[in-house]
This record gives C-alpha cells, sequence and structure tokens, in this order.
C-alpha cells in the first residue's frame, strides 16, 4: 500500500510491539524526501521510539498508538502518542530500565522528551535532514 506523502505522515498503529514494523514500512515514501543518507536513521529512530512507547506501557493491542511524522525540509519531527490515561516516563539516563535504543535516539536526535497532555501522553524527537549534530 503506497502511502501519499505531502512531508507528513499520521497513522494510528496498536499499542504491540509488531508495530514497530509497520512504522518503518509506513515511512518509505520519505526516502526521496529526507534523502538516502538519513532514510535509515528515520526508520530506526521512528520505530525505536515506537517500540520504546509499547516497552513502557505493555503490549495492549486493543488500544492505539498515534504516530506523526512531518518534515520542513531542515528537520523531521516525529511523534507517538497514546491517548486516554496512558502516562509514560522514557528513561533518560544509563538507570534501571534505560535501553541502549534509547541512548541511541539521543545520539541521533536533536531533541526529544515527552510531553504530557489531559488527553495522553506523546513522545517526541526531532532529527535533523543534514546530518549534522
Amino acid at each position: 500500500m503506497e502511502i501519499p506523502v505531502d512531508e507528513s505522515l499520521n497513522i494510528e498503529l496498536p499499542c504491540e510491539l509488531r508495530s514497530a514494523g509497520r512504522a518503518r514500512h509506513d515511512l518509505e515514501p520519505f526516502r526521496a524526501l529526507v534523502g538516502e543518507a538519513r532514510f535509515g536513521d528515520l526508520r530506526f529512530l521512528a520505530s525505536t521510539l515506537v517500540t520504546e512507547v509499547v516497552r513502557v506501557l505493555g503490549n495492549r493491542p486493543d488500544e492505539s498508538l498515534r504516530l506523526r511524522v512531518e518534515t520542513d525540509g531542515q528537520l523531521v519531527r516525529v511523534s507517538v502518542e497514546a491517548k486516554g490515561g496512558a502516562d509514560f516516563v522514557l528513561p533518560t539516563e544509563a538507570k534501571g530500565n534505560f535501553s541502549f535504543s534509547l541512548y541511541l535516539i539521543e545520539r541521533l536526535s536533536e531533541s526529544r522528551g515527552v510531553r504530557r497532555e489531559e488527553n495522553g501522553t506523546t513522545a517526541w524527537l526531532e532529527m535533523a535532514l543534514d546530518g549534522a549534530r
């Protein structure tokens, strides 16, 4: 299935680990937009963010996540939103449940964080297209 890309993607995914694979697949139309050099990083970052949110929340296939990817030509913004009462924190230091994947998110993205709102919680990151850090 080809996804029309107007420099953004907005899809609903089940809150389960295999959704990371769907995220990687659905990003294929971004290859031309972000360039070959950064496409691998984008796929890795988006699928890892999905994986980490599911890992923290637990496998909940009856609940959904919202994956959004947008680019303005300089940055790509990736966010994974969990609706409802979902509240989570992604560890940011090498303590306890910290994963090597989160370390790589930190190294490959310009900024990252978690935003809490009344209707859910969103993990997000920004990646430069030119690879400059």
